[in-house]
């Protein structure tokens, strides 16, 4: 199991919108990719940062050869609507990370 975090840094005002335009839109049309399993779309809590709010999206994939396959065939275009729907939001972090273990710690 391989696991892609993106994290991206919202203005508070567009905070609802994207968050319901991921959900409805961008998450299905990831996994409609096929190369996705499953998403999960959580906000981190910060007590300092007034202005925006960071997004934390984890897109779970079966082996890295699907995810790159995503990368390459599925997110080009995704990134694109995502740009256009939201000009001011950036992404502060990637990571991909592969499950170790299925046991819980």
């Amino acid at each position: 199991m391989i696991v892609y975090y993106n994290v991206k840094e919202v203005p508070h005002l567009s905070e609802q919108f994207c968050t319901n335009w991921m959900s409805s839109v961008h998450i299905q049309q990831t996994l409609q990719s096929g190369c996705i399993l499953s998403t999960r779309l959580m906000g981190v809590i910060s007590e300092t940062d007034t202005e925006t709010v960071k997004l934390h999206a984890d897109y779970v994939s079966p082996d890295y050869k699907t995810l790159q396959k995503y990368f390459y065939e599925f997110a080009p275009a995704l990134r694109d609507d995502f740009k256009t729907k939201f000009p001011e939001i950036t992404s502060v972090s990637k990571t991909i990370v592969k499950q170790l273990s299925t046991e819980d710690c």
